[in-house]
């Protein structure tokens, strides 16, 4: 592959015993949204997977008029579908083990979780509403779904500039089977449940790459790219070799060119798999540093830079 050859035109980093030739990927610099709206709702940190037949979520109250565009189930199991509802009440949801009948104003399942799911239509929440997102993950079967959590208690997020808290809430139902139409109870002390859902003028997120998997010799090593907000293009990769500074328009370059190779994902980003020789040779080699962008009609986003040195 192509990246075998790259890697082996790289010099070697001197002065660091074999012994110490610990693989190593650490993040760097700060990623920038300096243009690009349509944002999701901020989330939590992950924490755990819950593992079940039944499904999860958040809720909140809505503090002024907003339109929901899209939605997508966080994957961190790498399941490959997502299943999510999207919910309006008048009232907020009653705590557990009181309920109330759950109809969805939006329901999809089945969707690679690679994808963010567009909200066909739109769906309108005005101040005083609230607001409940239900779902989950699973592989080709739905019997069992892989729910995204986060810390226990209320979050502290944003809609549209203004201070809203996230609570959980779910059902003791799969949402699949279901297809949404259950009942529904909230639990303020317990994981709140991590979907992402996108709306019209939100700021977006800055976007993310992380490492999968570390760049051990034998392996593949891999990388994942996220977006902060919807609508793009494509998601791009470059991986190149140090660190820069480089101020643009639209934030800054962290990884100066020329570039060795680029990758390019879906919408919504994706993962990278980056197979590492077996070889010797190349204990300690690097830095590999890379950056990911993703390509809007408004401007670029640009993610913090990653940097991998290869070992055992």
């Amino acid at each position: 592959m192509r990246i075998i050859a790259c890697i082996l035109t790289l010099p070697l980093l001197a002065g660091m015993a074999a012994g110490q030739c610990k693989a190593r990927a650490v993040s760097y610099g700060q990623g920038s949204n300096l243009t690009v709206r349509n944002g999701h709702v901020a989330l939590p940190d992950y924490q755990r997977t819950y593992t079940s037949s039944f499904t999860r979520g958040f809720y909140f109250q809505a503090p002024a008029k907003f339109v929901a565009l899209g939605l997508q189930v966080p994957d961190e199991k790498n399941q490959g579908f997502q299943h999510v509802a999207l919910y309006k009440f008048n009232a907020e949801p009653p705590a557990f083990p009181k309920t109330v009948p759950g109809v969805p104003v939006f329901y999809k399942e089945k969707v690679p979780s690679n994808r963010i799911i567009p909200i066909l239509p739109p769906v309108v929440f005005n101040k005083g509403d609230w607001v409940a997102v239900i779902g989950a993950c699973s592989g080709t079967s739905t019997s069992r779904l892989y729910n995204s959590y986060g810390p226990t208690g209320g979050f502290a997020s944003k809609v549209l500039g203004q201070p809203v808290t996230l609570y959980r809430c779910g059902m003791q139902a799969n949402l699949v089977s279901t297809k949404g139409k259950f009942n529904i109870w909230s639990e303020k002390k317990y994981n709140v449940c991590r979907i992402r859902l996108f709306l019209g003028g939100q700021q977006g997120s800055i976007p993310a790459l992380t490492t999968t998997a570390k760049p051990v010799l034998g392996t593949t090593a891999g990388l994942q790219l996220t977006a902060g907000n919807m609508g793009a293009t494509a998601g791009l990769v470059f991986l190149g070799r140090g660190r820069a500074a480089i101020s643009t328009v639209f934030g800054k370059l962290l990884v100066p060119p020329p570039y060795y190779l680029s990758f390019v994902t879906g919408p919504a980003g994706g993962r990278i798999a980056l197979p590492i020789p077996n070889n010797n040779v190349l204990l300690c080699a690097g830095p590999l540093n890379f950056q990911g962008f993703f390509v809007f009609s408004q401007g670029v986003t640009m993610t913090a830079g990653v940097e991998w040195f290869l070992g055992n």
